[in-house]
């Protein structure tokens, strides 16, 4: 018999095809599962879940977020076409990653603008990521933090406005608004 939260063998070969039927005959033991899965493969397992209709875009959108947010470097893998086009299509369903408190802070957002300024502090050229921030100076931050290191690189600050129409969420951490690139416009770069 297995424990509660053991990963095993079985963690890799249960295919998520067949999670609601075990979910419902297993309870909450199921989602221990699936969360250990995904720890082992991390953001391109989901990825591929998603793309192969696996996993539900609600369900993806939750595990990403914890991923993505663990993750400090990530701008590579971001930068990907084929991922942005995927993410851009289930974009719709990113809303179920916000807590109570977050959705509050979202709607009162929502509520004061028809446009929203959002900024990107990058090192180097990486305009195209889906990482915004509503506070200029965590841009700045963002934009400078490594910059002493790696000194072959620019630190860069980008500004770009987005419909609010187009504002599905909002992540307290950084005060960011995670958002498909092509969805924001009038972008300019700053050299930092």
């Amino acid at each position: 018999m297995f424990k509660r939260g053991q990963t095993n063998s079985l963690t890799l070969v249960v295919g998520l095809a067949n999670v609601k039927q075990l979910t419902n005959t297993h309870g909450g033991y199921m989602e221990d599962i699936i969360n250990n899965y995904y720890k082992q493969g991390g953001i391109a397992i989901m990825v591929q879940d998603l793309a192969e209709n696996k996993i539900e875009p609600s369900k993806f959108w939750q595990y990403f977020r914890e991923e993505y947010t663990a993750i400090d470097n990530v701008h590579t893998m971001m930068t990907n076409t084929d991922l942005q086009d995927l993410l851009t299509y289930h974009y719709d369903d990113i809303g179920y990653t916000m807590d109570t408190k977050e959705y509050e802070m979202y709607e009162d957002i929502l509520m004061e603008q028809d446009e929203i300024v959002l900024y990107r502090g990058t090192l180097g050229e990486y305009e195209h990521g889906f990482s915004w921030t509503l506070d200029k100076n965590r841009a700045y931050w963002f934009a400078t933090r490594f910059a002493k290191v790696k000194k072959d690189k620019q630190p860069i600050v980008y500004t770009g406005r987005l419909n609010a129409l187009d504002f599905l969420v909002y992540w307290e951490q950084e005060q960011e608004v995670f958002v498909p690139p092509t969805f924001l416009h009038n972008i300019t770069k700053e050299e930092v």
